[in-house]
């Protein structure tokens, strides 16, 4: 069995993702993958080339890890997730994101809001991807004649008090209503914050969309953070893909993207067209506890009304009948459970809110006219 290094940027969530890509991949190639922590000498990784002998180097460099030249590999082949902005690329193969694809979406979702300004909040560092997510931004923008805005946060350190101020006085100067699209989700939890101590309302007054769904932290913010969920499985499983046909002398270096898997609405979006408190936390409910078995007859109790007026109410708010609404998250839920290859289609099922596969195979069949194992292979599209 050959042995496959992954250098893991960190333990945060879309690194665990990378790491579940890889070793699924790994399973079927008969890999044994070591992980080690983040590399941050040249001595150090001498030490487990020494070591180890490779066959591979899979190296994790979206969290600052050092990107060594390919010299420092000797003949082993290496891929690298993520850039290094201080490194040249053109000899390395690296697996990035497809800025564009996710920022299309969170341009979608903040002009479909007819909002009055729109801007981009930066990462507290220059990188090539927070860079990359503000030029795609930028150019959305642009084809439906606005303009963006931008915050840059690289002129701090961090994420701390003086730059939350002067991100709360910049905001305030902002017309109102504004769209903020942040580089991820901790720039997000910044802006969020800024909001409250600059007293603006969230979604009236400042309405944000953050990249890369950490549950987590969206879950916690007040209100709940509205994020591009990204497909870190994917990336895990192209950079193992790719990695094996570097060994195999097939495969030339080069750039490659993975897609975004989906934007998670929730409530820092939720603009109402007829403010209805009851609907909105309907609408909160359902996205809480869609697959957790919900029904329809569970929102209307929460209407002090008859069914037929709490569904036109429901709709007037939102758009979408109760069953609809709760048939989006259950349809975005299997979308992103089924990317998990090893995942057994019945326990998707349950995961989902189906009580049985074939209520679940039935349920996909009509929102895609693909069977569940179907619309697994064709990518989930």
């Amino acid at each position: 069995m050959r042995t496959v290094i992954y250098a893991n940027g960190s333990s945060q969530h879309t690194d665990r993702r990378h790491l579940a890509g890889i070793k699924s991949f790994a399973e079927k190639a008969k890999w044994d993958i070591l992980v080690v922590p983040p590399i941050r000498s040249n001595d150090a990784l001498s030490q487990l080339l020494s070591i180890w002998n490779p066959a591979g180097f899979i190296l994790n460099c979206t969290n600052g890890m050092n990107a060594f030249p390919l010299s420092h590999f000797a003949h082993i082949p290496v891929v690298f997730l993520g850039r290094h902005d201080k490194l040249e690329q053109t000899e390395r193969h690296c697996i990035v994101s497809d800025a564009c694809a996710a920022t299309n979406l969170a341009a979608h979702e903040l002009v479909s809001l007819h909002l009055k300004s729109y801007a981009y909040v930066t990462w507290t560092k220059s990188t090539y991807w927070s860079n990359n997510r503000k030029e795609c931004f930028k150019a959305a923008l642009a084809l439906h004649g606005l303009q963006a805005e931008v915050f840059d946060s690289s002129r701090f350190k961090d994420i701390g008090h003086k730059m939350t101020v002067a991100l709360a006085e910049w905001l305030k100067k902002l017309p109102k209503p504004t769209g903020v699209f942040a580089a991820c989700d901790s720039m997000a939890a910044a802006v969020t914050d800024a909001c409250h101590l600059a007293r603006l309302a969230i979604p009236k007054d400042v309405s944000i969309v953050g990249i890369g769904n950490d549950e987590e932290l969206c879950e916690s913010l007040k209100p709940a953070l509205t994020s591009i969920t990204l497909d870190f499985f994917a990336a895990g499983q192209l950079a193992a893909q790719t990695l094996q046909s570097m060994m195999s002398r097939r495969k030339a270096a080069k750039i490659e993207a993975y897609p975004p898997l989906c934007i998670v609405r929730r409530e820092s979006t939720r603009r109402f067209t007829r403010p209805d408190k009851i609907a909105m936390n309907a609408l909160e409910r359902i996205r809480r506890e869609a697959c957790n078995g919900l029904s329809a007859i569970d929102i209307v109790k929460m209407f002090p009304c008859s069914r037929r007026t709490a569904e036109l109410r429901f709709q007037a708010a939102t758009g979408n009948t109760i069953l609809e609404e709760i048939r989006n998250v259950r349809l975005e839920k299997a979308k992103i459970l089924l990317k998990e290859e090893r995942l057994r289609i019945d326990r998707i099922a349950g995961m989902c809110g189906y009580k049985s596969l074939s209520s679940f195979s039935n349920f996909i069949r009509a929102e895609t006219g693909q069977s569940p194992l179907s619309w697994r292979d064709s990518g989930c599209t």
